[in-house]
């Protein structure tokens, strides 16, 4: 089969970062080594810092940014989605235009990752959605150690995402030939939506041999090591982890790498339990540091109450270690035979009982992990091949 036509909309695209620019690019990229792409994208000045990467690369890649009127100046409560949605309009309409010039085999919305959103698409071409996440809520059980506020944070969201699912994303859902979802919470709420053909499929992509060159140190007796990386809000429950250390046993030491503005209070409540010793936050770091942290580390703990595809999960396995987390969002299915479930009736006992158990770690690593490159191309292959 010849190299297809395809049209990518990816609202975040932006090499080097990550979270949703991070997904953009790299599955993007993936895509463009396989098919002639031409991508939606929004403004951010990223527009040449795109072209520049994919020329780096060796990749021909068309890339249209399209500006709105909410690009500049201040910020407003959901600025993010009143942008978005302006956005996809726009998108729609430039797809359309760009049809009359060029044949499009396909269309592949990426980013936004989100299932409750819409996502431009063409009339009379194959349509794949994602993979997309969202439907992961909060356990029941797990309420008590969130505020009042981001309880009713977490009720609106779901009430929200429901909604909007049913009313303005309702075409999306309906006319994508293949939905990926990234988890199967996600996947469970898109066929009661609609979805005619939906696929778990997480998106982490990971290169692996950016993990060969980091190795563990000898470091005799001490105390277990237990990392975090993320975003420091409430929802990601790293309350829990320091609750959890302070009623351990035996020592261990919990280091959380990344900052948010849900980090004064984490660092109250390590005073108020009298493990702040025990504690270190180091605020925002290079992946690099993340990686090298990771490689000294005995347990990733990710005790996220809603997270759809967090990669920092998919990192800590390929590194070999153990990872703590809920069954709830996609980290158990990224964590694979690493995943270590807490339970969310008695977490604390859980993680300590967790720690206690996980072994230290050897003098030198064999990282190992399905989420490669080769994987995310080889799916691509498959299912362009089946629609086309």
């Amino acid at each position: 089969m010849s190299r297809p036509r395809v049209l990518v909309s990816a609202y975040a695209c932006e090499p080097g970062r990550g979270s949703e620019p991070g997904v953009g690019w790299e599955w993007t990229r993936t895509i463009a080594e396989l098919s002639d792409v031409t991508l939606l994208t929004r403004t951010d000045g990223q527009k040449q810092i795109l072209r520049q990467h994919f020329e780096e690369l060796g990749i021909s890649c068309c890339v249209v940014a399209l500006a709105t009127p909410f690009d500049a100046g201040r910020g407003f409560p959901g600025k993010t989605y009143v942008r978005y949605m302006w956005w996809v309009l726009k998108a729609r309409r430039t797809a359309r235009s760009l049809a009359e010039v060029n044949h499009f085999d396909l269309v592949h919305h990426v980013t936004y990752a989100s299932d409750w959103l819409p996502a431009p698409r063409l009339a009379n071409r194959p349509f794949i959605w994602g993979p997309v996440g969202g439907s992961s809520y909060a356990p029941k059980d797990l309420y008590r150690y969130l505020s009042y506020r981001q309880r009713a944070a977490d009720l609106l969201r779901k009430t929200i995402g429901r909604i909007f699912r049913r009313t303005v994303t309702r075409k999306t859902i309906k006319q994508a030939n293949v939905a990926l979802a990234l988890n199967e919470d996600t996947a469970n709420e898109l066929r009661r939506c609609g979805a005619t053909d939906v696929r778990i499929e997480p998106n982490a992509l990971l290169e692996l041999e950016s993990f060969s060159i980091h190795e563990t140190n000898d470091r005799g007796e001490r105390p277990k090591k237990v990392v975090f990386a993320g975003r420091l809000l409430e929802w990601k429950g790293v309350q829990i982890a320091i609750r959890a250390l302070a009623l351990a046993d035996t020592p261990w030491e919990l280091h959380v790498l990344g900052d948010g503005p849900y980090r004064a209070s984490l660092e109250k409540l390590a005073q108020a339990t009298g493990v702040h010793q025990r504690v270190v936050f180091h605020g925002n770091v290079s992946r690099e540091l993340v990686l090298r942290s990771l490689a000294s580390a005995d347990v990733y703990i990710h005790p996220s109450i809603h997270d759809s595809s967090p990669w920092s999960v998919a990192e800590a396995a390929a590194m070999g270690l153990p990872v703590l987390c809920f069954e709830v969002g996609g980290g158990a299915k990224l964590a694979g035979t690493w995943s270590r479930l807490i339970s969310t009736s008695n977490p604390m006992t859980s993680i300590n009982t967790h720690v206690k158990q996980a072994p230290q770690r050897p003098s030198k690593l064999v990282p190992s992990t399905p989420w490669d490159r080769d994987r995310v191309k080889h799916l691509l292959a498959c299912l362009y091949e089946e629609l086309l």
